[in-house]
């Protein structure tokens, strides 16, 4: 039996952490046993979370150099208990310290991209860094073509070769039967309220929707509140945008809405994308990469931004998308549904479990 450690540093708050939370559900049978390790649980999302027996959390800041002390600790402890284990990183600080926390230790590492660009990708020095960081994995999985085309440039052909794409899988919510909005357009938006999630894009695009009757609800919390707080105050639209903060009834507010935006400036999947879709809702989404891959075949049901940085484009989008519920809201919410469901976790389980069992353990325990 092999035996995988899931390190992320909180059990909530974007598609990594959902990743995360149903590998370590779903993946416990006779070949493959699951676990995951958190920084803390210290966040919003996490202040009423139970944490499962095969969870724990070693109560350090996520950027703090002490959890590379903890996690070496951690991961002894498992050794002594499995003799088979795969510490399997996810996101920014777990890549990079649990390739120092296994150093000499006989576990095999692996890391899961979950983004096309970041903020380190703007520094060529920090190549180096993280060309070493890299090597140190067996195996890195992209959740998203794009996502692997971005990653072997930055890293360069020899490491590229232990590059993999297993795409996300999504949970899939209730299909809502709509109808065409007449007085009143409803928009809703989910994820972390950080830079690179463009919520000030769709903001100031919508102040632009002169003579319209809206309202926007922001899904999501993060540092990124303050400024867009600021923006809503001084394009004067406190009566129409809402960023209610951090919720789990992620399904309520997919239904309560008319259409979903999602003006990402980059994104390796898009998550609340495929979540958006399994409930029949229109999106108007920025053309970015990885997201565009995700929502390509959606028929009907998707309104692409060539040019995410212009208004008028936004606008343009979000007219033809009402223009489009006008018609056959039926097929939009169908050919939304048929999209969303290619995207299945059992199907994604599947695939890590392969790859797990593809690195090289004998079956024993």
């Amino acid at each position: 039996m092999i035996n995988v450690l899931h390190v992320i540093t909180s059990p909530c708050g974007g598609g990594a952490e959902v990743l995360v939370r149903e590998l370590v559900l779903r993946m416990n049978d006779s070949d493959v046993q699951s676990m995951a390790v958190y920084f803390n649980t210290g966040s919003e999302c996490a202040k009423d979370l139970t944490l499962k027996v095969n969870e724990s959390s070693l109560n350090v800041g996520f950027r703090d150099p002490k959890a590379v002390f903890l996690l070496r600790s951690f991961i002894k402890k498992q050794l002594k208990m499995h003799k088979t284990l795969i510490v399997h990183a996810h996101l920014t600080w777990p890549m990079l310290f649990v390739p120092l926390a296994a150093i000499g230790l006989p576990v095999k590492v692996v890391f899961t991209e979950h983004a096309t660009s970041n903020r380190r990708r703007k520094y060529p020095l920090l190549r180096f860094i993280e060309r070493f960081l890299y090597s140190r994995f067996e195996k890195v999985v992209c959740i998203s073509e794009g996502t692997k085309i971005a990653l072997d440039k930055w890293l360069g052909s020899k490491l590229a070769k232990k590059n993999d794409v297993i795409l996300n899988g999504s949970r899939l919510y209730s299909v809502k039967a709509r109808v065409c909005p007449n007085n009143v357009v409803n928009f809703v938006s989910i994820g972390a309220l950080i830079e690179y999630k463009g919520f000030d894009r769709s903001i100031s695009a919508l102040a632009k929707w002169h003579n319209k009757n809206w309202h926007y609800t922001i899904v999501g919390e993060g540092g990124e509140r303050k400024n867009l707080e600021t923006l809503i105050k001084d394009l004067d639209l406190s009566d129409k945008i809402k960023l209610i903060g951090w919720s789990d009834q992620i399904e309520h507010h997919l239904h309560s809405a008319d259409m979903q935006l999602v003006p990402s400036k980059f994104e390796g999947f898009g998550l609340v994308a495929v979540e958006g879709m399994s409930t029949g809702l229109p999106i108007v989404a920025a053309n970015v990469s990885g997201l565009n891959e995700v929502l390509a075949n959606a028929g009907q049901s998707v309104f692409l931004v060539n040019n995410p940085d212009s208004y008028s484009d936004w606008l343009h989008a979000i007219e033809l998308g009402l223009e489009s519920l006008q018609g056959d809201i039926r097929k939009i919410s169908f050919d939304a549904r048929k999209n969303a469901e290619k995207f299945n976790l059992d199907l994604m389980v599947e695939n890590y479990k392969k790859l797990y069992l593809s690195l090289g353990f004998d079956n024993e325990n």
